[in-house]
């Protein structure tokens, strides 16, 4: 997710007043956008002799909703001129601790420090490393509810949530135009054996890397449509998936760091607000750090 502080000095005043705002992520940050413009719901059908795509990202959802409570590891990089238009760190580093149905753990590392995210049921908790600042929010909700309330609320989407999700394949399946099955090929670090799936969309297409022997994923790409750049826009490599990955309740429990200062996180309509009556050249020259899970 996106913390962006704003520090904003006035002539009446030199008091630093630091607020939070949270912007678009998903499958991870942009991953999120990207993977909505994906939206349809038919797969190819399957040439003669050829696996099913349909089948293998069956396989592959249900291999992770039978996993009560797992990790995994990803790299996430995505294109320098959207990661300059959006103001994210071209790379970043995640892992994600997820226990059935209602808590995640997630870090982020890239160039602008460690960010974590905490939710276990009730509350939702974002943490700047960095800059040892917090926010806490009430949010009841399972996994599967959590990423539509962050986006009507806060306009943002929790860490690969497609692949935390209690039935991935529904979600993904209902985002594909179409999904087709492209080859055997090898993929990830160190390099496995892999069914390698395209899912077409409207605004944008992706491509899936789903182990053969193991049905979890491996790697994602991502490419807007209408695009004038070569390559992906956004890739995405998972490593250490663990299955049975230890936890326990406080896993999930966010404990302040001594000296950290907990500040508001700001609604979408919040920061909307605020963007359209800040006008004055003073308030244009706050010093905005943006970092993003």
């Amino acid at each position: 997710a996106r913390i962006q502080q704003t520090y904003m000095q006035t002539k009446e005043t030199t008091t630093m007043k630091t607020t939070t705002t949270i912007a678009a992520v998903g499958i991870t940050l942009l991953a999120a956008a990207m993977s909505a413009a994906i939206a349809a719901d038919i797969a190819q059908p399957a040439a003669a002799g050829q696996p099913n795509a349909d089948a293998i990202l069956k396989a592959m959802s249900d291999k992770l909703s039978n996993a009560q409570h797992f990790s995994f590891k990803a790299t996430r990089e995505i294109a320098a001129a959207l990661a300059e238009a959006h103001v994210l760190p071209a790379k970043c580093d995640i892992e994600v601790t997820v226990q059935r149905p209602n808590n995640v753990f997630a870090t982020s590392t890239s160039k602008d420090g460690e960010r974590r995210l905490y939710f276990n049921g009730k509350d939702l908790t974002m943490f700047d490393g960095k800059n040892n600042m917090y926010s806490t929010v009430p949010m009841k909700s399972s996994l599967d509810g959590l990423p539509t309330q962050l986006a009507e609320k806060y306009g943002f989407v929790p860490p690969l949530a497609d692949f935390v999700m209690s039935n991935p394949y529904k979600d993904m399946k209902f985002r594909a135009k179409t999904i087709s099955y492209a080859g055997t090929e090898m993929a990830g670090n160190p390099p496995v054996d892999c069914h390698h799936l395209k899912l077409a969309g409207k605004l944008a297409d992706a491509e899936l890397w789903i182990g053969v022997n193991d049905s979890l994923p491996i790697k994602m790409t991502a490419k807007l449509k209408g695009g004038t750049r070569a390559g992906t826009d956004l890739n995405i490599e998972f490593t250490r998936w663990n299955l049975d990955a230890p936890v326990t309740d406080q896993t999930f429990v966010f404990t302040p760091p001594a000296d950290s200062h907990r500040i508001p996180m700001v609604t979408s309509a919040e920061a909307q607000a605020t963007k359209k009556s800040d006008h004055s050249t003073s308030k244009r020259k706050a010093i905005q750090k943006v970092t993003t899970l």
